[in-house]
């Protein structure tokens, strides 16, 4: 059902000719689907422990669910050296206290997750939900290295965004043999203030450096600052930034020489507009200057014969 998308639940049973699929009506029929789902636990209601309590757990409900794809996805899968960490929404137009807005994301309410990613397929290594608990830290840092302790001290890369990037992350992870890379915002607490004090222009370039720590401030069409314990601070113009370059110049070429040819020609037009409108305006005033001749002379004729 995930991958095939219906408009209504019923629609996976219905044999309306654009929307039938047999899928679905071979694994069981409609009436025991619903009754399943009707009537569907994750855990043992006897065992929950009240709200207030000390080992109340805010997903009791499905936690056994999450600890089970949490586990699967480790065990089918080795990620590789390179992983980030984001967020991700799951649409829930309920009422939930769990429910949050994030403005920026294309689905704007439901149910949020921070996700440890391989940097390189996308492949969600581990999960952990939003609980809007206040015994569970929700700081950035906290929640970094809550999912990224399974794969400490093992040589791995971290790759994060300016929501989660700082220096107090690189004081959790410094000693671990762990690396870190990622955009930062530079009003982070423990950032070099002397690196934002002078104003920049294009091309621009500077660095401060603690231990293995590099924070870089770099600015082209915006100011742009980075933490890296991997890079070196200097500049470089990489291969495809080469080959792209030459390739939007092969491709504007063209473009630039009908440009100029086409430039040209409305030029050349415009000129011999130009220069007809002259001739055709100096014989036009030639032949009103000949009337005006010819209707004197007759007027001076007639003079004399009076």
């Amino acid at each position: 059902m995930g991958l095939d998308k219906k408009p209504t639940l019923h629609d996976y049973w219905t044999h309306h000719p654009v929307l039938h699929s047999s899928f679905a009506p071979k694994v069981m029929v409609r009436e025991r689907f619903l009754s399943i789902l009707a009537f569907l636990h994750i855990n043992d209601n006897d065992s929950f422990v009240p709200h207030g309590q000390p080992d109340y757990d805010p997903i009791q409900k499905i936690r056994p669910f999450v600890d089970y794809l949490n586990a699967k996805l480790k065990e089918v899968y080795q990620s590789q050296r390179g992983v980030c960490i984001d967020e991700a929404m799951i649409f829930f137009k309920g009422r939930s206290r769990f429910k949050v807005c994030m403005k920026e994301k294309p689905t704007k309410w439901g149910f949020k997750l921070y996700k440890l990613c391989e940097s390189s397929s996308g492949y969600v290594w581990s999960v952990e939900m939003y609980c809007a608990d206040k015994r569970i830290s929700n700081k950035p840092v906290d929640v970094t290295m809550r999912l990224l302790q399974p794969l400490l001290d093992q040589g791995y890369r971290l790759y994060v965004g300016n929501y989660y990037c700082c220096p107090d992350l690189w004081n959790q992870m410094q000693g671990r043999n762990t690396m870190l890379v990622g955009t930062c915002r530079k009003n982070r607490v423990g950032m070099p203030a002397d690196l934002f004090q002078n104003r920049q222009s294009p091309g621009d370039f500077d660095f401060r450096r603690k231990g293995q720590l590099v924070a870089t401030r770099w600015f082209n069409k915006r100011e742009v600052v980075t933490l890296s314990t991997i890079h070196q601070p200097q500049l470089t113009e990489t291969i495809g930034v080469k080959l792209l370059a030459e390739e939007r110049k092969e491709k504007e070429e063209p473009e630039r020489q009908a440009r100029e040819k086409k430039e040209e020609a409305e030029r050349q037009a415009r000129e011999n507009n130009k220069e007809a409108e002259r001739q055709a305006r100096e014989k036009k005033e030639e032949a009103e200057r000949q009337a005006r001749e010819k209707k004197e002379e007759a007027e001076r004729q007639a003079r004399e014969k009076k």
